[in-house]
């Protein structure tokens, strides 16, 4: 079985290099190495580890269906079944851990429900895992001083710190834009930091009550 074939021995993995055009060890050393992002995946799930490491078996799979064949290029989950699942193992633990390398592995790809490895780096990836790295503060800041500079010093556009007395009252309409951190609620989150922020712009300026409360958008 193609699962069952280490991609990532020594030997086989410079055949592999010779063969290949393009830089491809970063790419075997990912799919199928001791502490790689696939490894650390089997080791993090007991499930994937009891079937002899179910993240490892699928990356070794696609690494091997990744050569391009004329328009259609990797293989599709059915595929990866076929190469990876023994008799007594359960289909659903595979189709976990193809979910979970999908969303972390650098060099794998998916396209139209298939899946290849690709020598060059996956950029939204890598992208994601260094914005995640970064303290949350850091990112608002960096979020701020973007809009501030896409305002362009536009006086009906206003980026809200957390002042009420800083929103001045007009007779224009004006646009208040609330700190990244003050979000609707969504899937991902049912707290709702923002209708609580809008309302008490909507109905204060300072220690006074606001009066022109129809000319704010938020």
């Amino acid at each position: 079985m193609p699962a069952n074939l280490a991609v990532g021995d020594a030997e086989l993995a410079n055949e592999f290099i010779r063969l290949l055009s393009g830089e491809w060890r970063a790419v075997l050393s990912e799919a199928d190495s001791d502490n790689s992002r696939t490894d650390n995946i089997d080791k993090e799930y007991q499930r994937f580890a009891e079937v002899g490491g179910a993240a490892r078996r699928i990356a070794r799979t696609v690494f091997l269906g990744s050569a391009s064949s004329g328009a259609t290029r990797g293989i599709d989950a059915r595929q990866i079944r076929l190469g990876v699942v023994q008799p007594g193992q359960g289909v659903p633990t595979y189709n976990e851990a193809l979910g979970r390398l999908a969303g972390n592995l650098y060099y794998l790809y998916q396209t139209d429900h298939r899946y290849f490895f690709h020598a060059e780096e996956n950029l939204n990836k890598v992208a994601n895992d260094r914005l995640n790295a970064l303290p949350e503060s850091v990112v608002d800041d960096h979020i701020v001083k973007m809009l501030d500079g896409a305002r362009n010093r536009r006086s009906d556009v206003i980026l809200y710190a957390g002042d009420t007395e800083s929103i001045p009252e007009r007779d224009t309409v004006r646009l208040v834009v609330l700190p990244p951190g003050m979000s609707l609620s969504s899937r991902s989150s049912e707290s709702d930091e923002a209708a609580p922020a809008a309302l008490e712009i909507l109905q204060n300026r300072g220690e006074s009550s606001r009066f022109r409360r129809n000319t704010l958008l938020f």
